[in-house]
């Protein structure tokens, strides 16, 4: 559980990152955009080139997150099946020794 608490954090990390990198690709392809519309005498407003991008970018984010989390639930279920598997070795090796015990006591 530990671990997958620290490939979260390593993972936000990354998204951070990542983050950072899309903001600068952003502006960019705002100055792109912006040489474009003079190039062709156009009105350019940025404003609108901006929620565009956002809204692309928000929607890439939002599938990131989806996919993060259908693999963080996996890797969850995984550990805990696994946690159950070794309370039920556990037990079992529990109640043998239980059994070897009454066993000496008699």
């Amino acid at each position: 559980l530990m671990n997958g608490l620290a490939r979260v954090d390593n993972e936000k990390r990354v998204m951070a990152e990542e983050m950072e990198a899309k903001m600068q690709e952003k502006e960019e392809l705002l100055d792109q955009v912006r040489e474009e519309y003079e190039e062709l005498g156009l009105e350019y407003d940025e404003n609108e080139v901006k929620k565009a991008l956002e809204v692309k970018y928000l929607l890439e984010q939002m599938e990131k997150v989806r996919e993060d989390k259908v693999r963080l639930e996996r890797e969850l279920l995984a550990a805990l099946l696994e946690r159950e598997e070794q309370i039920n070795r556990l037990r079992g090796e529990t109640e043998e020794l239980e059994s070897k015990l009454d066993v000496l006591n008699k």
